[in-house]
């Protein structure tokens, strides 16, 4: 499951990740393509930059999107709990994947 996470579009961007390099992230992919396992990817449907993250890795790697409704904190799992969902949320990432697209 990934939150928010960093791209490989966004190394560059970021302070804290300058100077590193993505180069071979989308070659390791297609080298594993069919033996990698599906990334849950969890963004706010509010949050424009992690949704824009979100779709950049889901069109990379086995992916499925999950947009939590009436958020746009990119802290999406704080605002789960602040809200009281984050384990029935929890629950449902992580029950089988019938129930993901239910």
């Amino acid at each position: 499951m990934s939150v928010g996470g960093v791209t490989p579009d966004d190394i560059d961007e970021r302070v804290q990740t300058q100077g590193m390099s993505a180069k071979g992230f989308d070659d390791a992919i297609r080298r594993n393509a069919g033996r990698l396992p599906e990334v849950l990817l969890v963004s706010g449907e509010q949050n424009e930059r992690d949704t824009r993250k979100a779709l950049s890795m889901a069109g990379r790697m086995p992916a499925t999107l999950v947009s939590v409704p009436d958020c746009a904190n990119h802290n999406v799992l704080h605002a789960l709990w602040s809200r009281g969902e984050l384990g029935p949320f929890l629950e449902r990432m992580f029950a089988p994947a019938a129930a993901l697209h239910s």
